[in-house]
């Protein structure tokens, strides 16, 4: 979790006034032809989906970037992950496997400009590593493979955080949902064993845990 700001320091990002005439979905309103963008939003993180053939993802990346209090803006597009800086509209685009390996063993080929996700990225040795967005390229990917259709994901810099117009609000206490390092580690305490899991990852905790029960499975027939 992270600390949201106080209510003077304008710390909730409005979304739908963010687009202007745009007709964005109301809560509780049925999907017509006239519907333009549907928010599905998570405190400091939120889809939005564009339904509008006319009008490309980037496009509604352009339009969000604008407002300084948003974080970045990431959709996919071909094979290729793209994700837009908020404010500077520096751009990074990406893909599973190529010539540089992470520390999960991950390969990725890394476009533009690394900075946009806090990549570390040494060619010489055709490594990457990670720092403010733990995983991030992984993690970003399953959000945007997780389902079908046209959207985007958009997350909010520390100390703010996204609204649709009946989100509830945290002003001056904490939320969550981004991808930084602050939402996105926790304290694991493992007792019982010296065994400890191939990564520091939740991903990894299923095969994990389930090792530990196979192997004393076997040790007690």
């Amino acid at each position: 979790m992270t600390p949201i700001l106080p209510a003077e320091q304008n710390p909730v990002i409005d979304l739908p006034s963010l687009f202007g005439v745009a007709q964005v979905l109301r809560p509780g309103e049925p999907v017509s032809k006239e519907t333009e963008i549907i928010l599905a939003v998570n405190e400091t993180m939120a889809y939005v989906y564009s339904l509008q053939a006319d009008r490309s993802l980037r496009d509604v990346a352009h339009v969000l970037k604008n407002d300084p209090r948003i974080d970045f803006i990431a959709w996919k597009e071909k094979d290729w992950v793209h994700v837009m800086q908020g404010a500077t509209a520096k751009q990074l685009k990406y893909k599973a496997g190529g010539n540089l390996t992470d520390a999960y063993g991950q390969s990725w080929t890394v476009e533009k400009n690394s900075e946009v996700l806090d990549l570390q990225v040494n060619a010489a040795a055709h490594s990457l590593d990670y720092d403010e967005y733990p995983d991030v390229l992984k993690r970003l990917s399953g959000a945007l493979y997780s389902h079908q259709g046209e959207f985007l994901v958009v997350t909010a810099k520390p100390g703010y955080e996204l609204a649709d117009r009946s989100s509830p609000t945290h002003k001056g206490g904490g939320g969550h949902g981004s991808i930084r390092k602050m939402e996105s580690l926790v304290p694991l305490i493992i007792g019982g064993t010296d065994q400890k899991p191939d990564y520091l990852r939740t991903v990894d905790l299923k095969a994990y845990l389930l090792n530990l029960l196979t192997k004393k499975t076997r040790n007690d027939k």
